[in-house]
């Protein structure tokens, strides 16, 4: 889709009119983003602020237009510096612009008027005058159609579903825009599906934001004609029950509509803006059941879910933590995907486990389509024995009622612990006799083979005595050691400088040996040898 050209609104019956303030520090003014404006085709509408300080720009300025649809899409600030140097003193200055954003839509054709908009921050304030546009009405044409298919049934509050939107075209297409009043609803949450090829995507307005839904190219027939298809696939999920009436989606495009020539007298095609529209429609969205809800369905929607627990320790003492690592998959949006609490529906018992009041947000992975959650618990008995299974219970909305699923269990090997303090602290020597049966007045004698009276004094070390005591060695016992290893690199490095740097040298020398040798040799043969062999 080509860009728009940012058009100033002129002070025209035909186009529209811009009004600005005197020449003061603050200044406004309105533009739109197209030369023309078409019923039915949403325009944006740009309130630029100047003059204003940059710390804490003024909040947004609602905009009334009588018979059309204005949503904010909130502002933008755009700061500028600027340095001068005259006769060698430089001088700064930082203007700062901030630009309002709103998308008008104008259902019918006619002139419509911008009431006068008011801007203040502290002591600054600006204000612009009334404004005028004219909208016109475009031509339908067969060569361009549009369907919204919703599912056929009453959904789910809080269910999602696929909704596919159908651009058909017999005609080469450009500069489209598409209207899905589906996609404005507050009440909906529009996701984009994976895409898998980025090049095959298109832009739609959603609210005060915009998406990028990826389509699928195919020829097929309708009514008898060939068409080319692009099929758009949005993910919806609607949080209010209640009858939802939409109005016709719409697409405007420019078609070719003939050729002519260009300056240089060149063939060219020439192209008209037209639109198609599609029929209304009705969803009917139901408030989920409050019979037989279980205790651990929190918001939970869709047709499929799985839950896999896994633990940090499995062999702890009582008042240890163990942080639970619980991950969650399914077909229903994930994203806003909430943990119930763990010690509800047989899931972890409180006399056994402890769990926190307030359940994490999770980490969504959008590449694996997993929710992800950490919930640290203490273990508080000896008698547990496992992590039993914990439940999740979901909303099936095509069976329409609630089901549960649960985890594996995760045996636990769990011993006892105590805090032991100074006056637990008593022990005597050990006895080696078996435990003397009750006396004759039924008191129960104490046994010989445990410990009995105090125990001050008694060695409660867990080693030898003689590793125990053993004295750790001083700094002066390792003075040789230490001295050794730090000698035997610097003898070592020493070595090594001496052997780089005398290498020529001593090659030279080598040489002169060599040569010393072989002359000795020589005159050691003459000495013997007849002169004239000599």
């Amino acid at each position: 889709m080509a860009p728009h050209r940012m058009v100033l609104l002129f002070a025209t019956s035909l186009v529209c009119l811009i009004v600005r303030t005197p020449a003061i520090a603050q200044n406004l003014q309105l533009q739109v983003d197209r030369t023309e404006l078409h019923a039915g085709q949403p325009f944006v509408l740009s309130l630029t602020a100047t003059g204003f300080d940059g710390a804490s720009p003024p909040g947004q300025p609602a905009i009334d237009i009588d018979n059309c649809r204005v949503t904010p899409l909130g502002m933008t600030p755009n700061a500028s510096s600027m340095m001068q140097i005259v006769n060698g003193r430089r001088s700064e200055s930082r203007t700062v612009t901030f630009v309002y954003r709103y998308r008008i839509l104008a259902a019918q054709a006619g002139n419509y008027t911008i009431p006068g908009v008011a801007l203040e921050q502290g002591s600054k304030s600006a204000r612009i005058g009334a404004a005028t546009f004219t909208v016109r009405d475009i031509e339908f044409t067969a060569d361009m159609k549009i369907e919204l298919q919703v599912p056929d049934r009453p959904v789910w509050v809080g269910e999602t579903f696929e909704a596919t939107l159908d651009w058909l075209l017999r005609r080469d297409a450009q500069d489209q825009s598409f209207v899905v009043p589906l996609f404005d609803e507050e009440s909906v949450e529009i996701e984009a599906p994976p895409v898998a090829k980025r090049r095959q995507v298109l832009t739609f307005p959603a609210g005060a934001r915009d998406i990028e839904l990826g389509y699928v190219r195919e020829q097929v027939q309708k009514g008898g004609q060939q068409y080319t298809r692009f099929r758009f696939t949005a993910l919806v999920t609607i949080s209010r029950a209640g009858a939802l009436e939409l109005a016709p989606s719409r697409v405007f495009a420019r078609l070719e509509s003939g050729t002519g020539r260009d300056a240089f007298g060149f063939r060219v095609a020439k192209h008209k803006l037209f639109k198609a529209e599609d029929g209304p429609r009705r969803l009917s969205v139901r408030p989920l059941p409050q019979s037989g809800r279980p205790a651990s369905f929190v918001n939970a929607i869709g047709t499929a879910f799985s839950l896999n627990v896994q633990a940090s320790r499995t062999v702890a003492q009582v008042g240890d933590p163990i942080e639970l690592k619980i991950e969650v998959r399914g077909d229903g949006r994930l994203e806003g995907l909430s943990l119930p609490r763990l010690d509800v529906d047989g899931g972890l018992d409180p006399q056994l486990f402890s769990v926190p009041d307030e359940t994490p947000a999770g980490l969504f992975d959008t590449e694996g389509k997993v929710k992800t959650f950490t919930v640290t618990v203490r273990l508080e008995s000896a008698e547990a024995r496992e992590i039993p299974p914990l439940p999740l219970s979901y909303f099936d909305p095509v069976a329409a009622e609630y089901r549960t699923i649960r985890s594996q269990p995760i045996a636990l090997s769990v011993a006892g612990s105590a805090v032991v303090g100074a006056a637990d602290v008593v022990g005597a020597q050990p006895g080696t006799e078996a435990a003397e049966p009750p006396s004759a007045d039924g008191e129960q004698q104490q046994p010989r083979g445990f410990l009995s009276g105090s125990l001050v004094g008694a060695d409660l070390s867990l080693s030898a005595p003689d590793q125990t005591l053993r004295q750790a060695l001083a700094l002066h016992d390792l003075r040789m050691l230490l001295l050794a290893l730090y000698l035997v690199p610097v003898l070592l490095l020493t070595w090594r400088l001496w052997h780089v740097r005398t290498s020529s040298r001593r090659g030279h020398a080598g040489q002169l040996r060599s040569a010393l040798r072989a002359a000795e040799r020589a005159i050691e043969e003459a000495r013997t040898r007849p002169a004239r062999a000599a």
